[in-house]
């Protein structure tokens, strides 16, 4: 019975080591992302909507998949017309 506990919690514990490293790796994908579109809005002399390029960079980086949203909603869909 120790021994299935055991093998249990190692499992458990690698599984959790595995999400913790995906959501770092969106994170920080997210972030590198809006960086590439806002050097390119840059070049076409457009001036991103209500924060700077880094804080966009940062907002990416420390929400993932909500940040690229919200920044994409601001700078790319219908509703920033």
């Amino acid at each position: 019975m120790d021994t299935l506990l055991n093998e249990l919690s190692l499992t458990v514990v690698q599984l959790h080591t595995f999400v913790i490293i995906f959501t770092v790796v969106l994170h920080i994908l997210c972030a590198t992302g809006i960086a590439r579109d806002i050097g390119q809005l840059h070049k076409r002399h457009i001036p991103t909507q209500l924060l700077a390029g880094s804080a966009w960079v940062l907002a990416g980086l420390l929400t993932g998949l909500l940040g690229v949203i919200v920044y994409w909603l601001m700078h790319h869909s219908s509703l920033a017309r």
